[in-house]
């Protein structure tokens, strides 16, 4: 079972809402270390760097290709070249760091908290590739995520 602890704090805004104060937390975990690593032999077979999701969809299961986009944000081994109305899942990879992260070279941060006032990202916790935790890590004894957030940083004057 997990030892993942909630955090979220809220607060009531004069709209009478309730809305998260709280900086939410991004993880990754083995299953997407594992799609990513697929995505790019596939890269290295066809001889691309760049692709659209429904290339690469047959290489990844529901929640990898759910979380894809998510890999933006952790140490630039994913990337967005551009992005249009006809062309929304348009990805890169950047292979050289891609390699370097797989052969254990580098850290890449294993969390990622996010502002849900500014949008600011916060980066967190490096790990080499040997590090990234199972997903199981992130259950509950019901198989539910517990989604984390830490205390509001405070506001820089």
């Amino acid at each position: 079972m997990s030892t993942r602890v909630i955090n979220k704090q809220t607060c009531i805004c004069t709209c009478g809402h309730k809305h998260t104060v709280s900086q939410r937390e991004i993880a990754l975990y083995r299953g997407m270390v594992t799609a990513l690593f697929s995505v790019m032999r596939w890269c290295e077979q066809t001889g691309r760097h760049e692709f659209q999701m429904s290339e690469i969809r047959h290489l990844l299961d529901k929640n990898e290709y759910a979380r894809w986009g998510d890999w933006k944000m952790f140490g630039g081994l994913v990337y967005t070249p551009y992005k249009t109305e006809e062309n929304k899942a348009h990805y890169g990879l950047n292979i050289p760091r891609c390699k370097s992260f797989f052969a254990g070279e580098i850290t890449i941060p294993s969390r990622i908290y996010k502002n849900p006032v500014t949008g600011e990202l916060t980066p967190a916790d490096p790990k080499h590739i040997t590090q990234i935790p199972h997903l199981g890590d992130f259950l509950n004894k019901n198989n539910q995520y517990i989604a984390v957030y830490r205390s509001p940083q405070p506001a820089l004057l």
